[in-house]
């Protein structure tokens, strides 16, 4: 009899149908129910982790398959150590899917329940957990390398829990040409780059689980083409009348004469040293002049205040007291030696001390209060006589405070290697008021020394930043600010908030020295806030203030906090402003209006930031711990979350309004030429846009333009300040075209001294076949326009020159911003310019000359083939590679080339003769012997050519295929 069973079906009282395997079990209340047969519960046989992996993450949350027998349909548990796993998923009666809970590394058993039966089974240490690698090496950029170079080794770091072997493979990107990973070392040599190049890549670090975590790095690897500013030192200075690269302690050094050369501070580099009571001057010289009186820095504005070598020929500082009084220091070494030595000169209230080569000082007292008077501040002369120095002067830095014995030792050891060399604020303590580097003329590398860098310096009566910004202003600003009189003064300012009746939002400080937030209702009679600190920040200190909102939430949602700790706080209402600004209105700082009025800031203003959402307070801690050092100082999101909108690190250059540099014009030789043109002689028009400084109330022309002879203007175009021709007496700055025959001018007539008082001055002239515009400082001028003679020229500038094109009318003041447009701009196009916003147009723009030191457009090129413009006689063209460098402004085809130094290398290119006109000499093969760069000829030896290598230059001969005289 063949075997029979059961087979499931309905039966009395028992609820669904059973199916093959199944039987039926008492529930224990004389009921029963269908249940899964077997003679034991389920079991886990392995685990199968997720990818190539042999462990699972602490972090949990991954999926792992369990593979055994006897898993239910539903209603089966799984725990791991005795965690629930978070989720179950059941793919077959030997497999389940689950969602690991998290644990600590380690081993665990896995225990798998049948929910209907009980039933369960465990598998002992069935799964272990290990920690995925962790990264020591800090994503980003790996560094910056030169192109044909083989490079230090770059070694990655990174860790894992149980100190596994750590792999490390590039999953995507690619390491620069010519490098290449092996185990966790990145060596090689890298490859030429045509331009500088940025390689990205993702490196993996692995485990010896092969559990993995990627992190994104990047190399840059700089072009192999030759660029001038990274190869060739450019040294403006004119003391001598003539452009010169000058060797220096550290690059390159300003070289005085003896007779005439100085260098002319700003009197308000000298101002915050005087309202401290405390001062330093540190400086490199270098003399052999022995017996004479010279000075290195002098600020008779302080009465005194002098840095000199005396006649007999030793260091010496002096400064003056309250009464009148003057403290002299001296150190006996004998310094006109003709090698670079070190003074440090340096005092406050009650202590004076002068360092020569950090050698043991010479030490005096002074009571800090400078005794005041005028006369200004000067390096290499003493102010109003005739004590100039001659030689060299170098690194010149300027302290409102005493320094130590360290940090004098700490000038002492700079060197061109060292990473401070340009930093005004060398001590990070906002002591660096100015730098003298000399790298590219007598311009202050740093301006007003900041919080973080350099700062904005705001004067108490016209200075301002427009931000340019709206409508993005939602949750958090923060700035670093530095002030040491209390007056109503204006921090940051949106659209109209001084009126219960408009949007927007100011921070206010106030005559007592407190702190006012005001937001506008947007509905008149209140304001929506309207609060005050009641401690004070005016100590010429450096503050940090945050200001936060969140208009969304009830109760107290304005927060100031300053130096981070709360200071004023309360509830805003809504009403109708909900943006946090007037749409129409931009961000100010350091005024309360943009055009003009009583409440401006008087101090510094430093690293502002603008952020959408009310930071956090470890966030604020953040912000307030911030310093040079910081690797997040130029960073806009700082917190890597996109709430940073906008970051002003405001390192600019000038204690001025609206913060200006500008090349310098003597008014007696100092020109600039360049290879832009200015023509109105089409529909579309033209427009030329400068700011100019100048106290000179003479006729002067800023700009022009000579087609004819130099000994007259005619024949050529100007720009030209004050009265220029009879036809008017009381022109202030005008337009002038003249040809033979004929003359053309536009103009505005407020008096020739109109704009030559001395300070910044904006100016745009707009030009097209039926429209002549002037604006100034932002406001258009009434035009008058002359004509004579009949001509169908329009007005020009051809080859325009700044400083003159018209003999003997030199400019003599400051140029600065010049930009030429191929178009007629509009008014609002006008108005950006002279706020110098964010917005400036740029579509049609042919050339801007930012004039910080250098004639260099925005495009990188240099115009000109003068040998004694701004740049020192060296002409690059952004479009090709050739260089020249012309040593002064006269042809020279015999004789001696005087130089700073002996060089390596010379290399001489005839601009008239086709034969043999690319030669090199250098000093190894030595000279007469030359190779040509545009031939494959061998070496060659000639007389007449290169002649000698002196210690002070070269000596050429009058051999005329490659020297000619043209």
């Amino acid at each position: 009899m063949s075997n029979t069973k059961i087979k499931a079906g309905q039966f009395s009282g028992i609820v669904g149908h059973g199916v093959d395997g199944y039987f039926l079990k008492t529930n224990g209340d004389g009921t029963m129910a269908w249940a899964e047969g077997g003679a034991s519960g389920p079991s886990v046989t392995s685990v199968d982790y997720p990818g190539d992996d042999l462990a699972a993450d602490p972090a949990g949350n991954q999926s792992v398959i369990l593979t055994g027998t006897g898993f239910a349909t539903s209603g089966m548990t799984v725990t791991i150590g005795g965690t629930t796993a978070p989720a179950v998923a059941h793919n077959s009666t030997t497999q389940l899917t689950i969602t690991t809970p998290a644990k600590a590394a380690g081993d665990y058993d896995i225990v798998v329940t049948v929910g209907a039966t009980g039933a369960s089974g465990t598998f002992v240490n069935g799964i272990s957990y290990n920690g995925v690698p962790t990264w020591t090496t800090a994503t980003g950029s790996l560094g910056t390398l030169e192109s044909e170079t083989t490079i230090s080794t770059i070694t990655l770091a990174a860790t894992e829990p149980d100190g596994g072997t750590i792999t490390f493979n590039i999953t995507s990107g690619a390491l620069p040409s010519g490098l290449s990973l092996t185990g966790a070392n990145i060596d090689g040599t890298t490859t030429a780059e045509s331009s500088t190049t940025l390689y990205s890549f993702t490196v993996e670090a692995i485990d010896n689980e092969n559990q993995s975590t990627p992190r994104a790095f990047s190399i840059t690897v700089n072009s192999a083409a030759l660029v001038p500013t990274d190869n060739f030192t450019i040294n403006t200075y004119t003391g001598t009348g003539s452009a010169q690269a000058i060797e220096g302690k550290i690059g390159t050094a300003a070289s005085f004469n003896g007779s005439s050369s100085k260098i002319v501070l700003p009197t308000d580099t000298f101002d915050t040293i005087k309202s401290n009571g405390a001062f330093a001057v540190s400086a490199w010289f270098n003399t052999s002049t022995t017996g004479t009186r010279q000075f290195i820095f002098s600020a008779s504005q302080a009465s005194y205040l002098f840095l000199e070598v005396t006649t007999g020929n030793q260091l010496k500082g002096t400064v003056s007291n309250s009464v009148g009084t003057n403290t002299e220091l001296t150190v006996s070494t004998t310094v006109t030696d003709g090698y670079w030595h070190h003074a440090v000169f340096t005092g406050d209230n009650g202590s004076l001390a002068l360092y020569l080569d950090n050698g043991t000082p010479q030490t005096g007292s002074w009571n800090g209060t400078f005794y005041g008077g005028t006369g200004g501040i000067g390096i290499g002369i003493r102010m109003a006589s005739s004590n100039y120095w001659n030689g060299k002067i170098d690194q010149v830095r300027l302290f409102d405070k005493e320094i130590t014995s360290t940090e004098v030792a700490t000038l002492y050891a700079e060197s061109n290697s060292s990473s401070s060399i340009s930093t005004t604020d060398i001590f990070d303590d906002g002591s660096g008021v100015a730098l003298y580097e000399f790298e590219n003329g007598g311009k202050d590398t740093g301006g007003a020394s900041g919080k973080i860098g350099g700062s904005a310096h705001f004067n108490g009566s016209s200075s301002f930043i427009d931000l340019n910004l709206k409508n993005q202003f939602k949750g958090t600003v923060s700035i670093w600010f530095n002030g040491g009189t209390p007056s109503a003064q204006c921090f940051l300012y949106a659209s109209t908030a001084g009126s219960s009746g408009s949007k927007g939002i100011a921070l206010l400080p106030q005559t007592n020295g407190t702190i006012r937030v005001l937001i506008g209702q947007g509905t008149s009679g209140t304001f929506a806030l309207d609060i005050y600190t009641t401690d004070t920040f005016f100590d010429s200190n450096w503050h940090n203030a945050v200001l936060t909102w969140d208009l969304s939430s009830s109760g107290d949602n304005v927060y100031l906090y300053v130096d981070n700790v709360v200071k004023a706080q309360g509830p805003a209402t809504t009403g109708n402003w909900t943006t946090g600004q007037d749409s129409t209105s931009n961000l100010i700082l350091g005024h309360f209006s943009n055009a003009g009025g009583s409440q401006t800031f008087n101090g510094k203003i430093d690293q502002v930031r603008i952020i959408n959402k009310v930071i956090s307070s470890a966030e604020r801690t953040t912000l307030y711990g911030e310093t040079y050092a910081s690797a997040t100082k130029s960073t806009t999101d700082i917190f890597s979350d996109g709430s940073g909108i906008a970051l002003y690190e405001l390192n600019v250059n000038s204690l001025s309004s609206n913060f200006k540099k500008g090349a310098v014009f003597n008014g007696s030789s100092s020109v600039i030429t360049t290879n832009s043109d200015f023509s109105g002689s089409t529909a579309t028009g033209a427009t030329i846009s400068f700011w100019f400084k100048t106290s000179n109330t003479s006729g002067q022309t800023i700009l022009g333009s000579q087609t004819g002879s130099p000994s007259s203007h005619a024949y050529g175009s100007h720009i030209y300040l004050g009265n220029s021709f009879s036809a008017f007496s009381d022109e202030s700055i005008a337009f002038i075209n003249e040809r033979s025959g004929y003359t053309e001018s536009f103009l505005t007539r407020e008096g020739s001294t109109a704009y030559a008082d001395g300070n910044w001055h904006h100016a745009v002239f707009i030009s097209t076949n039926s429209t002549k515009q002037i604006w100034i400082d932002g406001v258009s001028k009434t035009v008058y326009y002359y004509q004579s003679g009949s001509a169908t020229a329009q007005a020009d500038l051809i080859d325009i020159e700044f400083g003159t094109a018209k003999a003997g009318n030199f400019y003599n003041g400051i140029l600065d911003q010049v930009r030429i447009y191929s178009t007629a701009l509009s008014s609002s196009d006008v108005t950006k310019l002279y706020n110098e916003s964010s917005q400036i147009p740029t579509a049609n723009l042919t050339a801007h000359y930012k004039l910080n030191g250098d004639a260099k457009d925005s495009a990188g090129s240099y115009d000109g083939t003068e040998s004694n413009i701004a740049y020192a006689g060296g002409t690059y063209s952004g479009t090709d590679t050739d260089i020249s460098y012309a040593f002064d402004g006269t042809p020279t085809n015999v004789g001696f080339v005087g130089m700073a130094f002996s060089p390596d290398l010379v290399w001489i290119k005839s601009r008239s003769n086709s034969a043999y006109w690319n030669t090199i000499f250098d000093s190894v093969r030595g000279p007469l012997k030359r190779i040509f760069t545009n031939e494959i000829n061998a070496e060659t030896t000639t007389a007449n050519t290169l002649t000698s290598f002196d210690s002070n230059g070269f000596t050429l001969g009058n051999q005329a295929g490659q020297n000619a005289n043209t």
